[in-house]
């Protein structure tokens, strides 16, 4: 969530910017037909993320420009050659940037796509995307795709283990009082989605929604809702400047 002068950072990816993110890279390196195709293959399926050992937030105050306000408070228009001319004036806003440590795979992200409905040449696909991946949500967030050793360059297995240290709907915790990290709202792409909406070229609106609580879906058609959260990271030391996170396993 941020606006012009403040702006805060989740600890993970989510979803639905995972997602766009694999399909902006089939795009650029297969074509349209081949982004919309999986599109489809991806709204509506299970992600889950498992993030590295170790997170730190930073809040910092950056330097912005904006457009300085009117001393008139009349409308004015671009066709009025008596309109005053606004500059871009410098200002500061709030910014938290994350970053991440660990050795070995416990620095990297771990993502976990369900298969379920998904071919060979589904998966094909979708490997060949992730291939592509730089970033996820802002274009700050660099990703770099590292396959995992073997041929498929993936890993298969019938299902997370528990107690795995991967992201949760909070109504998928098993049990009330169960530790489970840090919650925050991850938006997803939902099954209902429509490519001429998500897609920034689309002639419609994104329809957006908010998962109630204990629920990961929404009754209505949505393109994109955000569900509360179980994100694998527990809150080890904070300050003014600084947040610390350690990863822990969920249930």
């Amino acid at each position: 969530m941020s606006t012009s002068s403040g702006g805060k950072t989740l600890l993970v990816p989510t979803p639905y910017s995972f997602k766009l993110a694999l399909v902006d890279a089939c795009i650029q390196q297969l074509g349209v037909d081949h982004g919309v195709r999986l599109f489809e293959l991806l709204r509506g399926r299970p992600v889950r993320i498992s993030p590295p050992a170790e997170a730190v937030v930073s809040a910092t105050l950056v330097k912005l420009r904006k457009l300085e306000r009117s001393d008139s408070g009349d409308d004015e228009s671009d066709e009025d050659d008596g309109a005053d001319v606004r500059m871009f004036v410098p200002t500061v806003g709030f910014r938290e940037y994350v970053s991440f440590s660990g050795t070995g795979s416990d620095g990297a992200f771990h993502v976990a796509i369900a298969r379920t409905g998904m071919d060979e040449g589904a998966v094909r696909l979708v490997g060949d995307a992730a291939g592509g991946v730089t970033y996820s949500g802002k274009r700050g967030g660099f990703l770099q795709f590292e396959p995992t050793p073997g041929a498929k360059g993936h890993l298969e297995v019938d299902e997370l283990r528990a107690g795995g240290a991967f992201t949760l709907a909070l109504c998928q915790v098993p049990q009330a009082g169960t530790r489970i990290g840090t919650i925050q709202p991850l938006d997803e792409l939902a099954a209902s989605a429509e490519w001429d909406r998500v897609s920034t070229f689309g002639p419609k609106p994104v329809r957006v929604a908010q998962a109630a609580p204990g629920r990961d879906v929404v009754e209505v058609p949505v393109d994109r809702v955000y569900v509360p959260s179980a994100v694998p990271y527990r809150l080890v030391k904070t300050t003014r400047s600084f947040a610390a996170y350690r990863r822990v396993d969920l249930p």
